[in-house]
């Protein structure tokens, strides 16, 4: 009965556990020891659970709500959701007698529970269906008449059949029931494989039966007695290596089995198989698997290895396509790689009712053990990644359990991991017991799930786990199982929360409120599938505190001193308003109230600045400018004037600041009223005296023009020059001594001389030599240029010549003529000789001496008048 199970047995399990019970996910209660302290009818409608980075989904899909994936018809396909009473969705008591629910011992006597030979050949011993008959396997047609299986339109309106999405808090939670649906008729369901068929030169032979302690050998396989070699084995056929008794399988290089045949590859139906190597072994079950409906049969696949002992993996790495594996004493996975394919299961009507035949990863009646390794699983319609179906009335040890490695489950597959015991358990034991490892799974229905089974005890490792419709985690019968999953750590919790400061009155309310609700936001009975969700409050608490502002500082006694501060600086020197400025600027205005002291330092400082804001000194600009126009010679002006002056400039102090700018406008105004009221002394006239002085009395003897030139030289004469103007009475001065200097005397006189001339007898040469010459030196001496002052030359002059004339000595033939003509003339001669000469030098001289005296006098009284004037 062992091999048939495998198909055709599970689906008396499968229908009974998926379509008559009720699943749930339990939320564990907190205890002290941190796990579930009672059994509870809570329902936990969370689909999605994601430890490593706690995200939480949860809602329920289309298909979740009561829809049939492939158009199942509604008396086919609907089972009760919300309204069905315990006593509808569960066989009662009175339906199903102790006798008709169990196999008697009759029905599993060994003469019927034994193969015969007809039916099976050593390497291919079946399960007849003998071993049931039929009013054993049947559940009477009381239990299961249309009115009892239906669901009344009334109870199951298609608005009553949706699982309604999740409504509840950490706290509250309803109860939900997982629906599954039917197909509407029997499907064979064709898939592809997914590795191709075997390379051309496959052997196809019958593999042989291997004895323990016989060596056998053929081509890419060796088996030396109780090992196993494939390297490099490629078969392609119908049957497979049957082992007696417990073998060991160690893979070398690439493997491949091919085939569609209802016989495993490698089975041992009386031993363990453990496998191990670092080769790769590839299994492909083309067979289609469906209702053989010729045969009026529903059971047409094996699992494509198989041992009736336990099955453990070491090493190696297989890819199954087309069926998984099967060991009736368990599995123990510690390492090596396991890739299984599952095709779509499919649904059997017969007059039993529905029926569904699926295929599994792993299926065993006994337990499962993960602690290393890795499994994949894409799973075909209503199959399991692992499946145990204990079809015995249970056992004594936990039915899965994983400490580590990796389950990833993925495809259109019911659940990864389910445990189930069709007639209930009689042990206390635990269905499923996950401490450590990471599953990753995205199924259908439940992810985790016990039918009657025991408890599902979650208290390590890392989830990933999400599915279309009910409940991630389920038991169906949560008034004696329950999921018992270790409460989530909230140490890191406690202990940011013993960072939250005392006294919070520092800080801003809009920072202690996002700390108050970041404390308020925490979850106390979180389990440890949420931690990333608790981690998540003390981050939130953490990056409240690290949020927290603190008020800010009072900056009113700032505010107040810089409201001291005058309007216009201008006023004060650039070192002391730069003083203040900086300070001003040195001003942080975030500074919090723990800041405080930092901050009335501000004000401090501010008033210091202020306080030592120095006036600008006052502009002496003007008095400077007025300063430098005093003469540098003061000696020009008067006495007083300058002492006006000395007095303003004395009066100047010279520290007075901007404020006093009209007392230091006064000392310019001072300074420049004295200066103007400086007063030139007169001009020295002293050299225009002396120049005047010096003018000749007797002016009679000059020219007109240069006594003219005299004159005007006198008439400019200005007698109010002050000494600015020295330079002009100077010049005064020079224009009377260039006038004195530049009299120029009147030509003498030659009339004297002229007519003196005029007398020299034209003829000389009458007269003798000695005479002649000295008329000509004394014409010769002449000097024609004589001015007035030399007359007495000139008239000198005149007389040489007349002398000379009259010196003149005829020759002595002309001496007698001349004789004679003068005794004829006496009285003449007497006449001329009487009368004075006008050339005569003794004259000239006392004329000239009387005019220069008197020219003096008038000079000098000229001069004594105009001094009076001037006085």
């Amino acid at each position: 009965m062992k091999r048939r199970m495998y198909s055709g047995a599970l689906a008396l399990l499968l229908s009974f556990s998926l379509f008559s019970s009720t699943a749930l996910a339990m939320e564990p209660l907190k205890g002290n020891d941190g796990v579930s302290n009672g059994n509870t009818s809570t329902a936990v409608t969370t689909e999605t659970v994601e430890s490593g980075s706690g995200k939480s989904e949860s809602g329920t899909t289309e298909s979740g709500s009561g829809k049939s994936e492939s158009g199942t018809t509604e008396s086919e396909s609907k089972v009760i959701e919300s309204e069905t009473t315990e006593s509808e969705s569960k066989v009662t008591e009175s339906e199903t007698t102790e006798s008709e629910s169990k196999v008697t011992e009759s029905e599993t006597t060994e003469s019927e529970s034994k193969v015969t030979e007809s039916e099976t050949t050593e390497s291919e011993s079946k399960v007849t269906e003998s071993e049931t008959t039929e009013s054993e396997s049947k559940v009477t047609e009381s239990e299961t008449t249309e009115k009892e299986s239906k669901v009344t339109e009334s109870e199951t309106t298609e608005k009553e059949s949706k699982v309604a999405e999740s409504e509840t808090t950490d706290h509250e939670s309803k109860e939900q029931l997982v629906t599954m649906h039917l197909e509407s008729s029997p499907v064979v369901y064709e898939r592809a494989p997914m590795k191709a068929r075997a390379a051309i030169g496959a052997q196809s032979i019958a593999l042989p039966v291997l004895q323990q302690g016989a060596i056998q050998s053929g081509n890419g396989w060796n088996w030396d007695g109780s090992v196993l070699t494939l390297d490099g084995f490629v078969y392609d056929g119908n049957n497979g290596f049957n082992i007696k008794g417990d073998a060991s399988i160690v893979l070398k290089n690439e493997n491949r089995f091919t085939g569609d045949a209802n016989t495993s590859f490698i089975s041992s139906y009386d031993g363990s198989l453990i496998w191990s190597g670092d080769g790769t072994l590839y299994a492909d079950n083309t067979k289609a698997f469906g209702p053989d409906i010729d045969n009026g049969d529903w059971d047409v696949l094996a699992p494509l290895f198989y041992c009736g002992g336990k099955m453990i993996f070491n090493g190696g790495t297989l890819f199954l396509n087309g069926g998984g594996l099967q060991s009736d004493a368990g599995f123990e996975v510690n390492d090596g790689q396991l890739n299984i394919t599952t095709p779509d299961g499919f649904v059997i009507e017969d007059e039993y009712g529905p029926w569904v035949s699926a295929a599994h990863g792993l299926l065993t009646n006994g337990s499962v053990s993960i602690n290393g390794g890795e499994m994949n699983f894409q799973l075909g319609k209503f199959s399991a990644g692992i499946m145990v179906s204990n079809y015995d009335e249970g056992t004594d040890v936990t039915d899965v359990t994983m400490t580590g490695g990796t389950v990833n489950v993925t495809g259109n597959g019911d659940s990864a991991i389910l445990v189930g015991y069709p007639f209930g358990k009689t042990t206390d034991s635990d269905a499923i017991h996950i401490s450590g490892g990471t599953l990753k799974a995205k199924v259908v229905a439940s992810v985790l799930r016990s039918v009657f089974g025991g408890n599902i005890v979650l208290d390590g490792g890392q989830f990933e786990m999400s599915n279309t419709y009910g409940n991630v985690v389920s038991v169906d019968d949560p008034k004696a199982d329950e999921i018992i999953i270790k409460a989530a750590n909230y140490d890191a919790v406690d202990e940011v929360l013993d960072k939250i400061p005392e006294d919070l009155s520092m800080y801003t309310e809009a920072s202690v409120k996002a700390l108050s609700d970041a404390k308020a936001a925490v979850v106390w009975d979180k389990n440890f599938l949420d931690q990333s969700v608790v981690n998540g409050y003390a981050a939130a608490i953490q990056a409240a505190i690290d949020g927290l502002t603190y008020r800010g500082a009072d900056y009113k006694t700032v505010n107040e001193v810089i409201g001291k501060i005058p309007e216009d600086l201008s006023m004060y020197t650039e070192a002391s308003v730069k003083a203040l400025n900086d300070v001003r600027t040195a001003i942080a205005w975030d500074k919090n109230v723990t800041e405080q002291s930092v901050v009335n330092g501000y004000a401090a400082a501010v008033q210091a600045a202020i306080d030592g804001l120095t006036y600008r000194e006052a502009d002496y600009k003007t008095v400077d400018e007025a300063l430098g126009k005093i003469p540098e010679d003061l000696s020009l002006y008067t006495e007083a004037s300058v002492k006006a002056l000395n007095d303003a400039k004395t009066a100047i102090a010279w520290d007075k600041n901007v404020t006093e700018q009209s007392v230091v406008n006064g000392y310019a105004a001072a300074v420049q009223a004295a200066i103007d009221g400086l007063t030139y002394r007169g001009a020295d006239y002293k050299a225009v005296d002396e120049a005047l002085g010096k003018i000749p009395e007797d002016l009679s003897l000059y020219t007109e023009a240069s006594l003219k030139a005299l004159n005007d030289a006198k008439t400019a004469i200005a007698w109010d020059k002050n000494v600015t103007e020295q330079s002009v009475v100077d010049g005064y001065a020079a224009a009377v001594k260039a006038a004195v200097n530049g009299l120029a005397y009147k030509t003498a006189d030659y009339t004297a001389v002229d007519k003196a001339l005029e007398k020299i007898p034209e003829d000389l040469s009458m007269y003798t030599e000695e005479s002649v010459k000295a008329l000509n030196d004394a014409k010769a001496a002449i000097v024609r240029d004589k001015n007035v002052t030399e007359q007495s030359a000139i008239d000198a002059y005149a007389a040489a010549i007349e002398k000379a004339i009259a010196g003149l000595t005829k020759k002595q033939a002309e001496t007698e003529t001349e004789n004679k003509v003068s005794e004829e003339k006496p009285a003449a001669v007497s006449k001329t000789s009487d009368n004075p000469k006008t050339g005569d030098p003794a004259n000239v001289l006392l004329w000239s001496l009387l005019f220069i005296v008197s020219g003096g006098v008038v000079v000098a009284l000229t001069l004594q008048k105009k001094k009076k004037n001037m006085r």
